[in-house]
């Protein structure tokens, strides 16, 4: 885009006018003046005194004098052209321009020389007292190019830099800063053209750093100051805090990457362990420390969730902002589609904090499962806690489903002093022909969570995934998942990486329960219990899946297949084989909270376990009133699916 160098210039030449004189001023070169009074000799020797005394009065300011002895210098020696040069400009100093300048010309026609050609063209672009015409100033230019070449005058490239700046003229002015950073790195009008140069480029803090250089070699501090006022300051500011605002973009993405990267390693080398890992050793090789370096890599991840979400309004203010900014530029402002970007921007940052808050209500699936209820039951957790070596269970609590899980209840302090209680959930659904040696097997699972202390935190992981779940279907409700929402696609992002993280930390803590169920029940016995648990799982679903379907399955009857499965169809046998066949050789996903089945077998298969078998028989014998717990689950079933109690049917 061609560039508007008038413009970007204003502000520079109101300052070469405050300063016409930015050069080198009255400071004579030695050896110059030693050529001009040898060549003054040649001509009148009488005269090289006088000479020296006009001069020293020109250069302290008595122009008066100087006039009167240059005009003796010329009665001897008429063709002088350095006396001629010099007596123009006290005469103009003295307000007798015309009659300078015409000294001027002549001293030109004369000779040709840097320093002629430089006095004329400065009192052309500069004269005292008024303002040149564009003619004089292009004379001016014409006159600097041709000094410039002579001898690289150091005053001529200055000039020339200032005059064609003056005009406007962008390439001469250009190639004029450039020989002078070549020439003259070290002189202040350089750093003073550079500056500008720079502004003109829109390189904003080079164009700052040159013009506080210049004045660090002299230019006036009110110049200085001027010129960053004149809104190169405020570009400056404006570049930096996006610099910043990249380079801060850029640590957060960092973050997100080295968490993913570490999260995959570890991820890794659990998986590993699981395939070729000697599980005998596991808990050396992933014991403690490494289960310890995972719960700290999970918790920064769920910190580092609420640190991306200020980064993320950011984002969002910082994209409205630019396509308001884009359009203002482009001279359009489609107001629709900016007000629709304003209400989302606006309402997913308002989500975004709202979501925060929420805190849901915590309630115990099921009912708890009295001791009266199922002495046996009870008898058999105590008895696997003993063998396990940790506090046993304080509530069962059974539910209608096939669910088989532990966790704590109790503040975080309770928790972390293992005070807090211990909660057994029971699936109804599961306990059909389940055998009690398998069944102990599960159990001493469940107590490996406890003895390992898994059960203990999880807080930060839960927490993150809860306010994760909640902004996302915030969003959706609010018609917010669209493509070009960034959150929306933040929230992706993040879950997925969160999700990879704390799963691999889930399955690790699966394989570390395995090993002691195994060492202390047995290969057969575990592999009995996972098996029993995977099929009854399937077998549920579907039963569940043909109730779902239409109004007339949902029958009593049905319901209570649920729990007694009735003799199917061999089709309906051979598809729930099936299933439950894929479902425990399915390779080992890292979506997965879980090892697959196939892959816990084969770990379970090299553990040296040392059980003796103990007394068999159904988990069902362990009830007091297999019968009425059966019922109630059906009772409550039909409540849920607003059916008449199934007495009544």
């Amino acid at each position: 885009m061609q560039r508007d160098f008038s413009t970007r210039t204003v502000v520079a030449v109101i300052f070469l006018t405050l300063n016409p004189t930015i050069s080198s001023g009255t400071v004579r070169d030695a050896h110059k003046e030693e050529a001009i009074e040898g060549q003054l000799a040649r001509i009148s020797p009488q005269s090289v005194e006088v000479f020296k005394q006009a001069t020293k009065a020109m250069d302290e300011g008595s122009v008066d004098q100087s006039a009167r002895l240059f005009e003796k210098v010329l009665t001897k020696a008429p063709d002088f052209d350095p006396a001629m040069r010099r007596l123009g400009f006290s005469l103009i100093k003295l307000g007798q321009r015309e009659k300078g300048v015409q000294l001027l010309e002549r001293a030109l026609s004369l000779q040709r020389s840097s320093e002629n050609l430089i006095s004329l063209a400065s009192q052309l672009a500069y004269p005292d007292g008024g303002k040149a015409s564009r003619a004089e100033e292009e004379r001016a230019l014409n006159l600097l190019n041709e000094a410039w070449p002579i001898d690289n005058d150091q005053e001529a490239l200055f000039m020339r830099a200032q005059v064609s700046l003056g005009l406007n003229n962008e390439e001469v002015f250009r190639d004029a800063t450039r020989q002078c950073m070549d020439l003259y790195p070290k002189e202040m009008p350089t750093h003073y053209f550079n500056a500008i140069r720079a502004a003109m480029d829109e390189e904003w803090i080079e164009s700052e750093n040159e013009i506080k250089r210049a004045g660090e070699l002299g230019l006036d501090p009110k110049v200085v100051r001027s010129f960053l006022e004149s809104g190169v300051h405020s570009h400056v500011q404006m570049w930096r805090f996006t610099f910043y605002a990249l380079y801060f973009l850029a640590a957060w993405g960092l973050g997100l990457v080295l968490i993913f990267l570490l999260g995959k390693a570890m991820s890794k080398m659990t998986m590993h362990a699981l395939k070729v890992g000697d599980p005998n050793e596991l808990n050396k090789q992933l014991g403690a420390h490494f289960k310890k370096v995972y719960r700290i890599l999970i918790n920064f991840a769920g910190v580092y969730y609420y640190i991306s979400l200020p980064v993320l309004i950011f984002l969002l203010v910082g994209l409205a902002c630019s396509v308001f900014y884009a359009c203002f530029l482009l001279g359009r402002l489609p107001i629709k589609l900016l007000v629709m970007l304003g209400v989302i921007t606006v309402a997913t940052i308002y989500q975004m904090i709202r979501t925060l808050f929420i805190r849901p209500t915590l309630k115990d699936p099921g009912r708890a499962l009295k001791q009266e209820e199922a002495p046996g039951l009870w008898q058999l957790v105590g008895q696997v806690a003993q063998k396990v070596g940790t506090r046993s269970i304080d509530e069962i609590r059974i539910t209608p489903g096939t669910d088989l899980a532990v966790y704590e209840k109790g503040s975080g302090r309770q928790r972390a002093r293992d005070q807090a209680n211990r909660i057994l959930i029971l699936g109804v659904g599961v306990l059909y022909e389940f055998r009690q040696n398998a069944f102990r097997a599960v159990i001493a699972h469940e107590y490996g969570h406890f003895s390992h202390r898994d059960t203990a935190g999880g807080d930060a992981a839960m927490r993150v995934n809860t306010d994760m779940a909640n902004f996302a279907i915030a969003i959706l409700m609010q018609g917010l998942a669209v493509w070009y929402n960034i959150a929306f696609h933040f929230l992706r992002l993040y879950h997925f990486l969160f999700r990879r993280i704390s799963y691999g930390a889930s399955r690790l803590q699966e394989v570390m329960a395995d090993i002691v169920a195994v060492k202390l029940y047995g290969v057969a016995a575990f592999e009995a219990g996972l098996r029993h648990v995977v099929f009854r799982d399937t077998e549920f679903g579907h039963a569940a899946s043909q109730i779902n379907s239409g109004r007339e399955f949902q029958t009593a009857a049905h319901l209570r297949a649920l729990f007694e499965p009735s003799s199917s169809s061999p089709s309906q046998q051979r598809l729930i084989a099936r299933d439950a066949e894929k479902n425990l050789n399915c390779p080992t996903s890292e979506d997965d909270t879980h090892p697959a089945p196939c892959d816990r077998f084969a770990l379970a298969r090299r553990i040296h376990d040392s059980f003796l078998p103990e007394e068999d028989g159904f988990v069902w014998d362990l009830f007091v009133d297999k019968v009425g717990l059966t019922q109630e689950m059906v009772q409550l079933l039909c409540a849920r699916l607003g059916m008449a109690p199934a007495g009544a049917q």
